[in-house]
C-alpha cells in the first residue's frame, strides 16, 4: 500500500498547487476517475492492484498490463473475456475504486 500512498500524495500536491495534469478528470472527493492521459496511473502495473489469480490471468491474457490501460475498458468488454465473470468485476471495481478510479463509461 506504500505506492499508493505516495500516488495519493502527489495528486493532493497537485490539487493543492491547482494545477491538475492535462488529460484528468476529477471527481467528488476521490481523487481522479477514467480516461486518465498519461496519468500516474498509466504506468502501474496491474501486478500492484493484488487482484485475485483468475482476475489478474483473465487480464494478462487479454493484453492489460497497465491501470492505464484497465480503466480504459468498459465493463462490457471486461465481460466478455473467457472466465471473467461478475465476481471480477466486482473485485476490478473495488480496487480500482480505492485508487479513485472507474472503468471507461462509469
Amino acid at each position: 500500500m506504500e505506492l499508493v500512498d505516495e500516488i495519493r500524495s502527489a495528486l493532493d500536491q497537485i490539487k493543492a498547487a491547482g494545477k491538475p495534469s492535462a488529460g484528468l478528470t476529477e471527481t467528488t472527493g476521490l481523487g481522479m476517475q477514467s480516461g486518465l492521459s498519461k496519468g500516474p496511473y498509466d504506468e502501474m502495473l496491474i501486478e500492484e492492484l493484488e487482484l485475485s489469480v483468475r482476475s489478474y490471468n483473465c487480464l494478462k491474457r487479454e493484453g492489460v498490463e497497465t491501470v492505464g490501460d484497465l480503466v480504459a475498458k468498459t465493463e462490457a468488454e471486461l465481460l466478455n473475456t473467457p472466465n471473467f465473470g461478475k465476481k471480477s468485476i466486482d473485485e476490478v471495481r473495488e480496487k480500482l475504486l480505492r485508487l479513485g478510479l472507474k472503468l471507461r463509461g462509469e
